[in-house]
């Protein structure tokens, strides 16, 4: 029971949410305590929102996910979990993510959660089924965690990052739409709409498109003169290699199915080692240029 209910409310896409800890610790702020308690609370916050907005897109889908090949073993379409439970759990959700957002009593913070609800009930009752909106819509999802993250321990957000963040984000759509392409082939349309007016080609050239705004917009992050002046030097520059990689490996991972066909961002990074690694070398080395002590 237990086991089916973590399941449904998707713990494990959580791992999203930790973005709202990077305004943490790219602003030196990592070892405030107010600071990351804010944070924290945040990210709990966003993650029992996100998790009830499963569970209702779930229930609303319910009939539909009995047909797909791999929503099918979802605890509401598989019948591992009822619907009343279902309900139950959005609720449990919604009452825990408000008294979080009490406890942080941050009007500001609280507008940010709302919006992102907002775009996600109409991502998934109507914006899904645009082609390229749909995938701007995430993308846009990703942008107010950022934005929440700074909120929450009050720092602005720089151009650069939301930048980053926004072509990564749509990079990371783009993939997860050829990852359905290729596993549902010919059935695509009937699983989801849009897939009709995708191909493997057109992904292609949009993930390129978008790695490299990812790549080029993170390398003049690293660079921009107000960075360094917070960092003390210029060393962070060389975080490059790992972001460069790590982006060739999730494009790798699209086309060569190393995991049948698996496109989710997510069940990637929690499958493959060589993404793992690097995203564990890249957060050392940006810890060690803005919090080594030597600088």
């Amino acid at each position: 029971m237990i086991a089916s209910v973590l399941r449904e409310i998707r713990i494990h896409q959580w791992i999203k949410n930790l973005l709202i800890f990077a305004p943490l610790i790219f602003s030196r702020k990592l070892f405030d305590q107010t600071a990351f308690v804010n944070a924290s609370l945040a990210f709990l916050a966003y993650c029992l929102a996100a998790s009830a907005i499963y569970v209702i897109n779930d229930l609303k889908d319910i009939d539909s996910d009995r047909l797909h090949p791999v929503k099918k073993h979802r605890p509401l379409a598989s019948g591992q979990l009822s619907r009343p439970i279902g309900i139950a759990l959005v609720l449990i959700c919604v009452a825990l993510c408000c008294t979080l957002l009490v406890v942080l009593n941050d009007g500001i913070l609280m507008m940010i959660l709302l919006a992102y609800c907002v775009i996600n009930v109409l991502y998934s009752l109507y914006f899904k089924n645009i082609s390229i909106i749909d995938c701007f819509f995430i993308a846009l999802g990703f942008e107010l965690r950022i934005i929440a993250g700074c909120k929450a321990i009050n720092v602005l957000p720089s151009d650069f990052i939301l930048v980053v963040t926004f072509f990564l984000a749509l990079m990371l759509g783009f993939v997860k739409r050829k990852g359905e392409l290729k596993v549902l082939s010919q059935d695509a349309e009937n699983h989801r709409k849009v897939l009709s007016d995708y191909s493997i080609g057109m992904m292609d050239k949009f993930i390129y498109s978008c790695s490299t705004m990812t790549l080029i917009s993170y390398m003049f992050y690293t660079i921009d003169k107000n960075v360094v002046g917070l960092v003390g030097h210029d060393y962070l520059k060389y975080s490059l290699i790992f972001v460069v990689y790590g982006l060739f490996r999730f494009v790798q991972l699209a086309d060569i199915d190393k995991f049948q066909g698996e496109g989710d961002p997510t069940t990637l990074i929690y499958k493959d080692k060589p993404v793992q690694l690097t995203l564990a070398l890249y957060l050392v080395f940006v810890l060690f240029c803005f919090y080594g002590h030597w600088n």
